[in-house]
């Protein structure tokens, strides 16, 4: 693909693997660039087909996708219109009784910050991981989940679930499963996912990434160039003087990502976030897997001959998250800019799209999930057509303001106009 080729040469992407399914058939699996595994200096390797990469909450529509699968089930034939506190009784506390799964998936149960405000909850969850270890976090955050009040009446205002999803998720497929063990979504991705569609186990995981994997993790970088980001979104090189901003959009850019591009890298390299287990948030993955999940997503639940799930239930659940006016809700977007932003009913997927990555030629229903730093996967079911985008290079959202990167976009674009899709 000429597009990456550009972006490697140029230095804005380091390494990266693009998985393209169309038709339910692998069309397109480019990878290239470098990468090197977590806690490496200088140990440089091409990127390849067996690279896994930390996808951030490119994670939640994996998790999302597997979920999706128990609605097979006669039992489940309604699950997303059932109550979160009939399966987890514990959840029910603190006026969460009435929740639904759909409203707890979708960034509309007033949870975005378990256990407090934003810091105190990010707090809490460093102390658990430093000092308790990975199972000990997990039933910690749990407990966390199920004491925490809502911020709003459940199912009247939407904001993004960044960390809470992890254990709201997480906590129903303990529950829904019965299973004697916590974090059991992890085996879950496995036996739902990877076995019906023929998927190496040892290329998805919901963090719980063991050593031995080590050296095939591409392991996340901070962005290589500050021109890169000043070019991203139209700021002049000199300081102090930019058409659209100013000094501090000189801070921003040259100071503020940067900084916040080295503090999250080396927050992801560590060996105890990649023993955690975050169904939100540090899912790690080979592309080849994502992109057929989102492959057979795309096409009706079946991808290289083999199916996770009735083409019924893919269609039912587009259906569901199409964005009907009257289902729209108010939404607090992460990006801040968008104030007249609302919410579909997204039942994991992102709950918002946007016409930079998925086109101008968006069909309503599509299966989206975009990663913090850049990564994405999306499934178009309209067009039978996924793309998977993985990277190794972090997008500071504080200078993209929590939008996806340009160069992602641009790979997208690149696939959807070779296949005469706006």
């Amino acid at each position: 693909m000429e597009v990456l080729k550009k972006q490697i040469q140029a230095r804005t992407q380091l390494g990266c693997a693009i998985v393209v399914y169309k038709d339910g058939e692998l069309a397109a699996h480019v990878v290239g660039g470098i990468c090197r595994p977590p806690g490496t200096a200088s140990k440089w390797i091409p990127v390849n087909e067996t690279s896994l990469f930390f996808v951030n909450s490119v994670t939640k529509g994996v998790c999302a996708t597997a979920f999706m699968s128990l609605l097979d089930q006669p039992k489940f034939e309604d699950l997303y219109d059932q109550k979160v506190s009939s399966h987890w009784p514990e959840f029910g506390k603190q006026n969460k009784q009435d929740i639904t799964i759909e409203t707890a998936l979708s960034h509309r149960a007033g949870l975005p910050h378990v256990g407090g405000n934003p810091l105190v909850a990010f707090l809490k969850l460093i102390i658990f991981m430093v000092y308790g270890g990975p199972m000990y976090t997990w039933s910690r955050m749990v407990r966390e989940v199920e004491r925490t009040p809502p911020s709003w009446p459940p199912g009247t205002f939407a904001a993004y679930h960044a960390v809470s999803f992890s254990w709201i998720m997480g906590g129903l497929i303990d529950s829904i499963t019965e299973s004697p063990n916590p974090a059991s979504i992890y085996d879950f991705l496995h036996t739902n996912l990877c076995d019906p569609l023929s998927i190496p186990r040892n290329d998805v995981h919901c963090g719980m990434v063991n050593d031995d994997l080590v050296n095939r993790i591409a392991a996340t970088e901070p962005t290589p160039l500050t021109k890169k980001l000043r070019r991203s979104k139209g700021a002049q090189d000199e300081p102090g003087a930019s058409r659209n901003g100013s000094f501090s959009r000189w801070i921003q850019l040259n100071i503020i990502g940067p900084l916040e591009g080295s503090l999250v890298a080396g927050f992801i390299g560590l060996r105890s976030w990649r023993l955690q287990c975050l169904p939100g948030n540090n899912g790690c993955f080979t592309a080849a897997a994502i992109g057929k999940i989102f492959g057979a997503l795309a096409n009706g639940g079946e991808a290289d001959g083999h199916r996770f799930v009735s083409e019924n239930v893919v269609d039912s659940v587009r259906e569901r998250i199409k964005g009907k006016p009257t289902e729209l809700i108010k939404f607090d977007h992460p990006d801040g800019e968008y104030a007249d932003s609302v919410a579909r009913r997204s039942c994991g997927f992102f709950p918002w799209s946007s016409k930079d990555l998925h086109g101008e030629q968006y069909t309503d229903g599509l299966f989206s999930t975009e990663g913090m730093g850049g990564s994405f996967a999306y499934a178009d079911r309209e067009n039978k057509l996924s793309i998977v985008v993985c990277k190794n290079v972090y997008e500071p959202l504080s200078v993209l303001g929590g939008s996806i990167s340009s160069d992602s976009c641009d790979l997208a674009k690149t696939v959807r106009n070779y296949y005469g899709i706006r």
